[in-house]
């Protein structure tokens, strides 16, 4: 592979199942929020922006309070078990985020953050939590709940290129979901699909020095 060293100018992330550990399903984190047959209540919602509260939810339609409410109102459970499951769906940071930060500080290359969120889950993420990130040491940070759209979206790629000024072709995007990849690559980006499942800082790393960014 050519040397691409001073083509990547943005590494951008995911957070869930790429900087963070999830919980990944209503069914495991409602049963982990006490939740009796939890397998039956959450057959009466989708995992991910399917389900029409979700979507809601992290475009910043709704605010927490009724999203929780509606939630619980689906489910036929107390909204005290849905803020609990909430909770519990972030595990916390993969390790060696921030080795990988640094290495790109060294290069001057910048860093982005591009993930489907919500403003509880974003609270966790900022604040002094178990599931606490160094966001505060990218360049950039979008959220969809702060800009309205979602992966994958073709105008939250165009989004983030317009806000950042930096080429399709100079960005290199990281994502667990196939789909969220797709839409990068329609867009003109790099992108990688990323295995929560193994070490995506590792994964990450290797890609990026074989892209010839990383010594």
């Amino acid at each position: 592979m050519p040397d691409t060293r001073n083509n990547i100018h943005l590494v951008c992330f995911d957070l869930g199942g790429v900087l963070i550990r999830t919980s990944a399903s209503w069914e495991r984190v409602l049963a982990m929020a006490g939740v009796e047959d939890a397998r039956r209540v959450a057959s009466r919602i989708s995992d991910g922006p399917k389900d029409p509260v979700v979507a809601a939810y992290e475009t910043g339609r709704i605010e927490a309070d009724e999203f929780f409410h509606q939630v619980a109102e689906k489910l036929e459970i107390d909204v005290v078990h849905v803020r609990r499951a909430a909770s519990l769906w972030l595990a916390g940071p993969y390790d060696g985020i921030d080795v990988l930060l640094d290495r790109l500080d060294a290069q001057g290359i910048s860093t982005a953050c591009l993930s489907n969120t919500n403003p509880f889950h974003w609270d966790m993420m900022t604040g002094e939590t178990h599931a606490a990130l160094p966001l505060e040491r990218l360049t950039y940070r979008f959220a969809s709940h702060q800009i309205g759209l979602m992966k994958p979206a073709p105008a939250i790629y165009e989004h983030v290129r317009r806000e950042t000024g930096v080429a399709p072709d100079r960005i290199v995007f990281y994502d667990d979901l196939e789909a969220n990849v797709a839409g990068a690559r329609d867009a003109g980006w790099n992108a990688v699909r990323i295995d929560p499942r193994g070490e995506p800082v590792t994964q990450i790393l290797t890609d990026l020095v074989a892209r010839g960014a990383l010594d």
